[in-house]
């Protein structure tokens, strides 16, 4: 009887041991395994952070939608340039969203779905919260699963506004150097005749005592060949200008004897005033003094044109008016002016045109003189901006490379002089050796 209850307590101490060994034996296995899920699950969270903070921090927009349609990402980028935001379009139908301000985004995200289609690149217009319209780029891809099958579209956008404008910029440069060579060649052999025509006239007038309607005649003869010399000059100041030596300007000074020069243009009047806004201290720009000097000359004159009948006053100032948004290129190393005027303004087609050779609202114009300023701010390296409405005026934003001391430039050189358009200034400093 005792050898049987030890056999049965032996056998009850060697399970409890094994049931020890055993529960401690899997308790040090969970242990391990809840470490390696926690490090597992750590490391998950890591990268889905790491990976979401990198398309977040992406240039361009980024869409992501599921094989129902649903938008399930939308990144940053995304949201400025589409002008909506995540947390209301997340989880929500993606043709639902778009389909009012750009029905065409739409279309390609569900042609991915429907056909299984991806556009390498392409085109599309969008709307933004104002109506205007805004080109992007896009490229669509398609998100697949284990098996092949279609999980999604992912979709990658770039906003081409930017880009449109540079590659406008650089169409209207060529365009204004082929037309500068033309109108030099046009000029020069137009003008020669023209001499000899102005001059047999003026010696046929001192000769030939005229009276009456001949006499109003060859007056007519006169002034109208004048007119034409004044044209002549202006395509050859447009055909002539060339790179700026760039050395140290201040602004101040230069404006100021612009604005005295202005007020003694024939188009000025009483009713006008010129209000000068230009700090004390000086403004130092790099360029060169008689590009800058024609260039503001040129804007400020055509902001007296502008005036027409109107009075009221031209402001020339820096900085620039809080009202108008600075541009996006502007930095520390860029000085603005600007002229602005409370003339008639003007629509959104006539600024499109406005820096085309030969384009002009002036009954008078030759068209010729906002292409001069153009080509005077592309010598100089610096930017023009424009912003008008009809009836609300107009003001021109001048954008110039700030003079750095420590920079080095190239030594002062004379430059050719200019006479802006439509002027009769009897000043010989604006007067053109042709």
């Amino acid at each position: 009887m005792g050898d049987e209850y030890f056999y049965t307590l032996f056998i009850y101490l060697c399970s409890f041991y094994l049931v020890a060994f055993s529960s401690g034996y899997l308790a040090q296995r969970l242990k391990i395994k809840a470490e390696l899920l926690l490090t597992a699950s750590r490391q998950l969270r890591r990268v889905r952070m790491e990976t979401d903070d990198i398309l977040q921090h992406l240039h361009s927009g980024l869409i992501t939608i599921d094989n129902t349609g649903r938008i399930v990402y939308f990144n940053r980028a995304a949201q400025e340039i589409l002008q909506y935001q995540s947390k209301e379009v997340q989880g929500k139908d993606c043709w639902a969203v778009f389909q009012e301000r750009m029905p065409e985004l739409g279309k390609d995200l569900l042609a991915g779905l429907e056909s299984s289609q991806t556009e390498v690149r392409k085109e599309i217009e969008i709307n933004d919260l104002e109506g205007r319209q805004i080109p992007i780029g896009i490229s669509t891809s398609l998100l697949q699963d284990e098996e092949q099958r279609t999980a999604g579209v992912i979709a990658l956008f770039q906003d081409l506004t930017h880009i449109k404008e540079l590659e406008d910029q650089l169409r209207t440069k060529d365009r204004l150097a082929a037309i500068g060579e033309l109108s030099a060649g046009i000029a020069h052999e137009i003008r020669n005749p023209l001499a000899s025509i102005s001059g047999s006239v003026e010696v046929l007038r001192e000769e030939l005592h005229l009276e009456g309607d001949n006499s109003n005649l060859l007056e007519l003869i006169i002034r109208e060949s004048q007119r034409l010399n004044r044209i002549l000059t202006e395509f050859l100041n447009f055909a002539r200008i060339r790179s700026a030596y760039f050395t140290k300007v201040d602004l101040v000074p230069v404006l100021e004897e612009v604005i005295e020069l202005v007020q003694k243009h024939p188009s000025f009047r009483p009713d006008i005033g010129i209000e000068n806004q230009l700090p004390l201290h000086p403004v130092l720009v790099k360029g060169e003094d008689n590009h800058i000097k024609q260039l503001f000359l040129n804007l400020a004159i055509n902001a007296v044109e502008a005036m027409e009948a109107r009075a009221g006053k031209i402001i020339i100032s820096n900085p620039i008016p809080e009202q108008i948004p600075p541009a996006p290129a502007s930095s520390e190393k860029q000085v603005a002016v600007a002229i602005t005027d409370q003339g008639r303004g003007m629509s959104k087609e006539q600024m499109k045109k406005m820096f085309l050779p030969f384009y002009s609202t002036k009954k008078q114009g030759t068209g010729l003189g906002l292409s001069i300023v153009q080509r005077l701010v592309d010598s100089l390296n610096g930017k023009i901006e424009c912003h008008s409405t009809v009836g609300g005026g107009t003001t021109f934003v001048v954008y110039l490379q700030k003079f750095d001391q420590e920079e080095k430039i190239k030594p002062d050189i004379p430059a050719l002089i200019l006479t802006p358009a439509n002027n009769s200034l009897p000043s010989k400093e604006l007067t053109p050796s042709i």
